[in-house]
């Protein structure tokens, strides 16, 4: 039995159809690479102040000890994971627009500086990836324009994305970092991946807690 070819009009909607999806997968690529670039730009300049030395930041505590409440998208700190290479800068908000750029503090939580529980958010698959080997007992710091304070994880769980117990204010000083779950899942993950710390050292943050008390 011979197989009768495709008209003509039919070739042409499949060539249409493949340059079509071939147009998709490059813009696709390209959106990708450049949101990537951006990102990586972005966060190499904003890095750059929290760089700042210890002594100077001592120089400066007095006029830097009350927080201001930055606008959405501002940089407000950096955290540093020596164990895991991770090292990203901290944003106001947890909008896609800022997680695209970095990690992002959760609105409601408390603010760096302040007695109580800090809540960090960021994508699985860009800046809070390392995550998937964090283990108890590392140690993480978040440094902002009032110096850096250390904190050691308690524990690491997964939770359902409407557990919002992890963002409940607790009385001494914690940091929640989160981020979708499971790591290599394609297309909106089920679950969130939650690292509660608790802080061991307080720097210049210490300090401005109890001058305000």
């Amino acid at each position: 039995m011979k197989l009768a070819m495709p008209p003509r009009h039919g070739k042409a909607l499949l060539l249409w159809i493949s340059g079509l999806c071939l147009v998709c997968g490059v813009s696709a690529l390209g959106w990708y690479f450049y949101t990537q670039a951006v990102a990586h730009i972005f966060q190499r300049r904003e890095a750059l102040q929290f760089d700042v030395p210890a002594a100077e930041q001592l120089r400066g505590q007095q006029r830097n000890c009350r927080f201001r409440k930055a606008t959405r998208g501002e940089s407000i700190g950096r955290i540093d994971i020596a164990s895991l290479g991770l090292s990203v800068v901290v944003l106001e908000g947890d909008d896609p627009r800022t997680l695209r750029l970095g990690a992002g503090l959760v609105p409601g939580t408390a603010r760096p500086g302040q007695a109580g529980n800090i809540a960090i958010a960021a994508h699985r698959d860009s800046f809070f990836r390392p995550l998937r080997d964090i283990r108890q007992g590392d140690l993480i710091q978040f440094t902002t324009n009032r110096g850096s304070d250390t904190y050691a994880v308690e524990w690491v769980k997964v939770v359902n994305p409407g557990d919002t117990q992890v963002l409940a204010a607790t009385r001494e000083p914690t940091l929640t970092l989160i981020t979708c779950y499971p790591f290599n899942y394609i297309g909106p993950a089920p679950e969130r991946f939650v690292v509660r710390a608790k802080e061991i050292a307080a720097g210049q943050a210490n300090y401005c807690r109890s001058s305000q008390d």
